[in-house]
C-alpha cells in the first residue's frame, strides 16, 4: 500500500513538473503584449495591430497628412524599435505606421509654426487620431513637451536621396478638421457662399479637413487668413 502510494505521488510531481514546463514553453513563443510595436519581417512588410493590417508604403513621395503627434515617455529608453535600432530619446527619430524605416519627414507643430525633421525607425502610432510618435528631443524642438500632443502636419521631406528645400513654396488656409465627413460638407457650404472655393482633404484615414488653397504668395494668404478668422474663428495657415 505504501509503494502504490509512493508511486502515485511520483506520478504526481512528473505531471505538475511536465505541465509547468510545457507552459513555460508555450510563454516563449507568444510575443510579448507588453511591446510598444510590432517588428515586421522587412522594410515593406504588411503587419497587423489590433485586428488592422497596415501596409507600408513602398513609394512615399508626396505624401502629407494631419493629425495629432505624441512623443514617447522615457521609460522606453534603450528599447528595440520595429527596425531593430534602440531607442534614443535624444536622436530626432519617430514612429509611423506606413512610411518606410530610414525615410525622413518633416514634421511642422501647426499651433505654432515650428517644425523639425526626423527619421522614421519604429511602428505606431496606433491610437485613433494620432499620426506620428516623435522622440523626445524632436518633441522638444516643436516645443510640445508640457502639452504632451500637438496637431502637426507630416510631409515625407526626401526625394532621391535629397532632402526637399525646407523653405515652403505655397500655402493652404485650413478652416476646420471634423470626424464626420457631414460637418465638413456643410461648411464647404457656408464657405462656398461667401465667395470662397473650399475642398476637403481626408488626412490620416480619420478626419475630414477643410482646406483653401493653393496660394503661391505668403502675403496673399496672410490676408485670406485673417478674413476667414472671422468666419470661423479658427482658421491656420499650413505650408507645403
Amino acid at each position: 500500500m505504501r509503494k502504490e502510494t509512493s508511486t502515485a505521488s511520483a506520478m504526481q510531481r512528473f505531471s505538475l513538473t511536465f505541465l509547468f514546463l510545457s507552459l513555460l514553453f508555450v510563454s516563449l513563443l507568444l510575443p510579448g503584449c507588453g511591446s510598444k510595436s510590432p517588428t515586421p519581417r522587412g522594410k515593406y512588410a504588411p503587419y497587423t495591430v489590433n485586428g488592422i493590417t497596415y501596409y507600408p508604403l513602398k513609394d512615399p513621395r508626396g505624401y502629407r497628412a494631419q493629425g495629432i503627434a505624441s512623443y514617447y515617455a522615457s521609460a522606453f529608453q534603450g528599447r528595440k524599435t520595429a527596425s531593430g535600432e534602440r531607442y534614443d530619446q535624444r536622436d530626432l527619430t519617430c514612429a509611423h505606421t506606413t512610411l518606410p524605416f530610414a525615410s525622413k519627414v518633416r514634421v511642422t507643430n501647426l499651433r505654432n509654426g515650428r517644425s523639425v525633421l526626423v527619421r522614421v525607425n519604429d511602428r505606431g502610432p496606433f491610437k485613433k487620431g494620432r499620426i506620428v510618435d516623435l522622440s523626445k528631443a524632436a518633441a522638444q524642438e516643436l516645443n510640445m513637451l508640457g502639452q504632451g500632443t500637438a496637431k502637426v502636419l507630416v510631409e515625407y521631406a526626401e526625394e532621391d536621396g535629397k532632402t526637399l528645400p525646407q523653405s515652403p513654396s505655397r500655402f493652404f488656409i485650413q478652416v476646420g478638421s471634423f470626424a464626420q465627413k457631414k460637418n465638413a460638407s456643410h461648411l464647404c457650404q457656408k464657405l462656398r457662399q461667401k465667395g470662397y472655393r473650399p475642398t476637403i482633404v481626408h488626412t490620416n484615414g480619420t478626419l475630414w479637413s477643410v482646406q483653401i488653397g493653393p496660394l503661391d504668395d505668403r502675403q496673399e494668404a496672410e490676408v485670406m487668413l485673417a478674413l476667414l478668422k472671422m468666419i470661423t474663428g479658427q482658421a491656420f495657415l499650413v505650408s507645403q
